[in-house]
């Protein structure tokens, strides 16, 4: 039986997606970008943030995939901890080649003497060229 691709990427497992859509693992030389995202006082992401998160993952070598998320009246990078990678996002993942990572996104506390703590998660992909 074959495994969703919901559970073949699990957090920060690499898999590469061949031009036929076919699920390729075990990549020890790919490693997943860390990402962070700046919270204000009230521990919100603002829109800013957000864009220095996605900036800060580009300049690791990856992008992340935004508008796949159902929550209301956001279509950012960030997951929701209820969301999957299934429908819509898994056909898509299948449907264009490349190195691909589920990431958890962790909030950067604007107390510095806070801890950090995960805020949702997002999907990483490098393309090949």
């Amino acid at each position: 039986m074959q495994s969703s691709l919901n559970d073949i990427m699990e957090f920060d497992h690499v898999i590469f997606v061949s031009g036929d859509g076919q699920i390729h693992e075990d990549f020890d030389e790919m490693y997943a970008p860390e990402v962070y995202v700046a919270l204000d006082e009230d521990g919100q992401i603002s829109a800013d943030a957000e864009v220095s998160m996605i900036d800060d993952v580009i300049g690791q070598g990856w992008d992340l995939l935004s508008g796949w998320t159902g929550q209301y009246r956001y279509n950012g990078a960030i997951m929701h901890d209820s969301e999957y990678i299934g429908g819509g996002l898994a056909a898509h993942i299948r449907e264009n080649p490349g190195f691909y990572v589920a990431v958890v996104v962790m909030g950067m506390p604007y107390d510095e003497d806070d801890e950090y703590e995960p805020v949702g998660w997002a999907v990483a992909h490098q393309s090949v060229d």
